[in-house]
């Protein structure tokens, strides 16, 4: 399963950072694959961008929360042929910032599973990448 673990740093306190990042309806919409969601705080749909439902074979993911306690949580997004796998673990700094610690999987399980996963392994610092700005974009303006 292609994965990346990373470190990124947020102009934001970990209150602030946990109000986006432990919610399914909120994560979802930091990824450039994700058009909208629909749900809750705990689950939700993720309906992808019409590009990436040709390229990953679903028009959507069902995300929930594994476990998320303190500043702790793990999710899971599947459909038939995918599963994306995702850990934070919040640190909050003194100057008012916060480091979240990344752990992102991605995994095609279908038919397609070997090259599909061999373009994953490729591109998948680039998601986080996005999923940073994206992050980022999503906390602007925020002062501790």
């Amino acid at each position: 399963m292609p994965q990346i673990t990373r470190t990124l740093r947020v102009p934001c306190p970990m209150e602030r950072v946990k109000e986006i990042l432990f919610s399914a309806e909120r994560l979802g919409l930091l990824f450039h694959t994700v058009e909208r969601t629909e749900g809750t705080r705990e689950q939700a749909d993720w309906y992808l961008k019409t590009a990436f439902r040709v390229t990953l074979g679903t028009p959507s993911l069902k995300c929930s929360f594994e476990t998320r306690a303190g500043n702790r949580a793990e999710w899971r997004a599947r459909a038939q042929y995918l599963e994306w796998q995702g850990r934070f673990h919040l640190v909050p700094r003194d100057d008012d910032a916060t480091d979240v610690e990344v752990q992102l999987k991605i995994e095609d399980t279908g038919p397609l599973a070997v090259p599909h996963n061999a373009l994953i392994g490729v591109q998948i610092s680039n998601v986080l990448s996005m999923f940073e700005r994206n992050l980022n974009k999503a906390l602007e303006g925020c002062h501790g």
